[in-house]
């Protein structure tokens, strides 16, 4: 997974077992009704974590589909769960100091430096995965990958409403 994170590999170096893949789904379920919780009561924080989980799983399924590799699909979703999991545990304390910090401050500066990287991380190591499973050069992985960040933005601020 570490490898992933690091850009070293793409999902094809992980076995396409389904056993893991849910496995990665109830991680990454788990880690994002979590770090909502930071904000957000239970009933929301897991509604959209749901809803982001739903969303990436659709979103790899659509791709895959467009470019007529839909085998690839457990592989796919494996490596980005594992990856994002991984990298949402080193952001969590991050988003956890946001609730305690005053605008404008020293350290407000630093989360949101902080929260930058991660998000570009995020971004580079989602770009990577799809470079590798769609068989198409890394800017174009990444720039599905910011399109991929706008949509789930718009979707999250869609449902929130109807969660709270």
């Amino acid at each position: 997974m570490l490898d992933l994170c690091l850009l070293r590999v793409g999902p094809q170096r992980l076995p396409p077992a389904r056993e893991l893949l849910w496995l990665f789904v109830a991680l990454y379920m788990t880690l994002g009704t979590m770090v909502y919780l930071s904000r957000y009561e239970l009933r929301f924080a897991f509604g959209a974590s749901l809803v982001e989980t739903l969303l990436i799983a659709a979103f790899i399924q659509l791709l895959l589909r467009a470019w007529g590799r839909p085998e690839r699909f457990t592989q796919t979703l494996t490596a980005l769960l594992s990856a994002w999991t991984l990298l949402g545990l080193l952001v969590a304390p991050l988003i956890y100091a946001t609730r305690d910090l005053e605008p404008g401050g020293q350290e407000a500066l630093l989360v949101f430096v902080g929260m930058t990287l991660y998000l570009a991380w995020s971004l580079a190591v989602l770009g990577n995965i799809l470079h590798h499973a769609l068989e198409i050069p890394l800017y174009g992985g990444i720039g599905l990958g910011v399109i991929y960040f706008l949509l789930s933005q718009m979707v999250v601020a869609a449902v929130l409403p109807a969660l709270n």
